[in-house]
């Protein structure tokens, strides 16, 4: 009996030992969005971009930019859900009322995914008092009585909306926050979570971290305790020389490269001497790195862990490749994010549906990438 209990004792210190030779996050990262945490379950998802945020086409074009028949289609093609962004100054009018036409459009969404089995995050994309590609006047975070209007924005939103089932639609409160410093963001949606709290305290409320959803500063978020409805989420774009190559709103936008190869070193030496020693300065951190599936695990490792401490779905809920970087490092890349978000159990979304990262024709919803989509729904 005693010569069994130490084999048994050793045969615990032995598996013990190997357990804990493995790295933490390998176990962590693996197992802990396996667990149902809400009942707003998603797992594909694509953004329907550039409609109700970031876009000025009103009246009729507005009204036919986005359609029942390309929702049943999405939902054909394997997608289980939008992220759907819009903007304050659309849905709002100056003195916080709802703009109806707006509203209406977004519920014609709602309904149709309900009709087709799909579910809707409502993501408040740019307010007057923020967008994030200013990081330098945004006032929501210096302003007490802007956030104490965003508060009120959300309550209008949530209340109208608040008919419609806890399964079928979450609320993202902003998207891509870029205050100075952690501690203002956290402010803010402190405040906006308590008010929203107030009306639903089922309603999934999806929770983004500084610096345009950044995985860095997810350790840094104001996360409530006790809440089971939150899903935090961040977005991935890197590395920049590839997805956004050549795109005008960058620093990077006047590069220019002979190629831009994913995986391995994106930047060859040949391109890299040809440039200006300005341009050489701007890229010389790309050019020094070597990019791969393995790579991206680590960068996205910080929002892993908080999620996974936490016990809350983490969520993907932006990332994409424009296609002026080549089709075969672009698809490369698009494949080693899928791959990676569906190994660790991340729901995501891609952006976006029909516009510059898109894989279909703005104007009737068609198919223009085939090989991009089937990467997306695999």
């Amino acid at each position: 009996m005693k010569t069994q209990t130490k084999k048994h004792i050793y045969c615990f210190q032995f598996i013990l030992a190997l357990l804990l030779a493995i790295p933490f996050n390998m176990v962590n990262a693996n197992a802990f969005q396996k667990v149902d945490k809400t009942n707003f379950k998603i797992k594909r998802g694509v953004n329907i971009a550039i409609w109700l945020s970031q876009s000025g086409i009103r009246g009729e074009a507005r009204k036919n930019a986005f359609t029942e028949k390309e929702v049943k289609q999405l939902a054909n093609w394997g997608f289980d859900h939008f992220r759907l962004p819009v903007d304050e100054e659309q849905l709002f009018h100056e003195d916080g009322t709802l703009d109806m036409e707006t509203m209406g459009l977004a519920e014609n969404v709602i309904n149709w995914c309900k009709k087709y089995n799909l579910k809707v995050i409502f993501d408040l994309h740019i307010l007057r008092s923020h967008n994030f590609n200013n990081n330098e006047e945004n006032i929501l975070f210096t302003s007490e009585a802007e956030q104490n209007k965003m508060c009120k924005l959300w309550i209008t939103a949530a209340k109208y909306l608040n008919k419609y089932s806890e399964k079928l639609l979450a609320f993202e409160i902003m998207n891509e926050p870029v205050a100075k410093k952690d501690e203002d963001w956290n402010k803010v949606e402190t405040k906006v979570i308590a008010a929203l709290r107030q009306i639903n305290k089922k309603r999934v409320l999806v929770l983004a971290s500084n610096m345009w959803d950044s995985a860095d500063h997810m350790p840094a978020l104001a996360i409530p305790n006790g809440d089971p409805n939150i899903m935090l989420t961040f977005h991935f774009y890197e590395p920049m020389i590839l997805t956004h190559y050549t795109a005008n709103w960058t620093d990077l936008k006047n590069i220019r490269l002979s190629h831009v190869q994913y995986p391995g070193s994106p930047i060859s030496t040949n391109d890299f001497e040809k440039l200006n020693k300005k341009e050489q300065e701007q890229v010389r951190w790309f050019y020094n790195q070597t990019f791969d599936k393995k790579w991206m695990r680590k960068r996205w490792e910080k929002a892993i862990q908080v999620a996974h401490d936490k016990g809350l779905t983490l969520y993907l809920g932006e990332f994409g490749c424009l296609p002026s970087v080549g089709e075969t490092s672009r698809l490369a890349w698009i494949n080693d994010v899928v791959d990676l978000a569906n190994e660790l159990h991340i729901p995501h979304a891609y952006w976006e549906y029909k516009s510059g990262f898109g894989f279909c024709k703005w104007q009737d919803g068609s198919l223009t990438n085939p090989a991009l989509l089937k990467v997306l729904v695999k």
